[in-house]
């Protein structure tokens, strides 16, 4: 901002006011002195009205010619504060209301220039948001671009057709209320696996979603990224490969053994294959921390279940213990036990993830919730890839939640790939646990 200019050779709005009238006073005094050299009543009425008109007429100009200065500035003022930026303070004559005019003016060219400096960012914002969004647009795949609270800003034709949408609809709340119908609310607004394709099932159509954060270049999570692919004939190819496996056990089982141990064999291969993004495979192998995996899950998790009015704790009794293995892997899969306690806990329930003293050098972690629980009859089918069962509310009612079925059957494929063990205990109406079992890591 300039320095506001503070002329004091000309006079200040002080002495404009008293100036006149002592003048007139003086003026006066000699028309009193003149009088009182030879007084009559003549000479005291005129003295009279001339002190009495001449006061009320200076009172009068002085009075209006204030007034119409304030008036001035105070409608400049006005006018700045309308957004009339061109507007400006009169600032002469040079007294007080004149430098207050000229400090007026300098405030209005300084917001005038960093107004300028604004729109010229504004502008070049915009053309880079022009040239994101029309590359998003042209992506071949499907795109979605959410803010921090899970609301849609962009969403190009592709997904749009992935998610059924129409192609012409601009209203983002229900945008935003599509993904999240169609999505589940794993994926709108709490994302849990940055990085990982997950799969949707749609219905009729099976999609894969992959969601990545969108970082400021100081590393702020600003929204969030979703790739959307229409899998349906890979995911039907899937389930038919898994029929015929789950076939051929039953096979396996009545044939001799010197023809059903190769055939066991080659069927468990093709169930590790079994998955197209190679979600199941042993990727990483080094020793990690139990509670740093068990802390780093369970503080991915606890804003979705806070999102689900779920409370989560997380206990774990004894500290420096260490596993060896993918802890990336091992995460996904404590992180899909976490994901069916939170689809099956209603709200207002409680999850414990609990780490228990290690026994025969192996830590056990236990997921408890207090949820709908599984029926005594389906508990044998709920590692069985693409298996949903049909819980129940405590009223009776179908319990419906997003999945396809694949979440404990490739958490369970990662654990044995550790050398570990899973298992699930639960009652209908009291709730789930799961056990997960794993070797300490011992130096060798």
């Amino acid at each position: 901002m300039s320095d506001v200019a503070s002329p004091r050779s000309s006079l200040s709005l002080r002495w404009r006011l008293v100036l006149p009238f002592a003048l007139w006073a003086a003026l006066l005094l000699l028309l009193t002195v003149w009088i009182l050299s030879d007084v009559t009543p003549t000479r005291v009425l005129v003295l009279a009205a001339a002190a009495t008109l001449g006061t009320m007429v200076l009172a009068f100009a002085v009075g209006i010619g204030l007034a119409g200065r304030v008036r001035r500035f105070a409608d400049s003022a006005e006018s700045l504060a309308a957004g009339h930026h061109i507007a400006r303070a009169p600032q002469s004559p040079a007294d007080e209301l004149g430098i207050a005019g000229t400090a007026l003016n300098s405030y209005a060219d300084y917001t005038q220039t960093k107004l300028d400096d604004l729109r010229a960012q504004i502008r070049a914002r915009r053309q880079e948001v022009t040239q994101l969004t029309s590359a998003v647009m042209s992506v071949p795949e499907g795109v979605v671009v959410q803010d921090l609270g899970g609301q849609v800003l962009v969403m190009n034709p592709p997904a749009r057709q992935i998610l059924g949408a129409s192609q012409s609809a601009t209203d983002l709340t229900a945008l935003t209320a599509l993904v999240t119908d169609k999505l589940g609310e794993a994926l709108a607004p709490g994302i849990y696996a940055l990085g990982d394709p997950l799969r949707v099932d749609m219905g009729e159509r099976v999609i894969q979603s992959q969601v990545a954060a969108i970082m400021t270049g100081e590393d702020v999570r600003i929204g969030t990224l979703i790739m959307l692919r229409d899998i349906t004939p890979s995911a039907r190819h899937d389930r038919a490969r898994a029929t015929l496996i789950d076939q051929l056990d039953g096979v396996i089982e009545v044939l001799p053994p010197d023809y059903a141990e190769p055939l066991r064999v080659w069927a468990k291969k093709m169930r590790n294959l079994d998955s197209p993004d190679s979600q199941t495979l042993l990727r990483e192998d080094s020793a990690f921390a139990v509670e740093a995996l068990i802390w780093g899950v369970a503080n991915e998790w606890r804003q979705i279940a806070k999102n689900h009015h779920l409370e989560m704790q997380v206990d774990v009794k004894i500290r420096g213990l260490s596993a060896h293995g993918d802890p990336k892997r091992l995460s996904w899969a404590l992180g899909a036990v976490l994901d069916n306690a939170i689809k099956y806990t209603p709200a207002g329930g409680q999850i414990m993830v609990q780490v228990r003293e290690p026994e025969n050098n192996a830590i056990t972690i236990r997921v408890r919730d207090d949820g709908v629980g599984i029926k005594r009859e389906e508990l044998a089918k709920i590692f069985t890839r693409f298996y949903r069962g049909t819980p129940e509310m405590p009223d009776g009612r179908a319990l419906r939640v997003p999945g396809m079925g694949q979440g404990l059957a490739l958490a369970k494929q990662i654990i044995e790939s550790h050398d570990g063990v899973i298992e699930v205990k639960s009652r209908p109406g009291s709730g789930t646990a799961v056990y997960i079992r794993l070797p300490l890591h011992s130096e060798r």
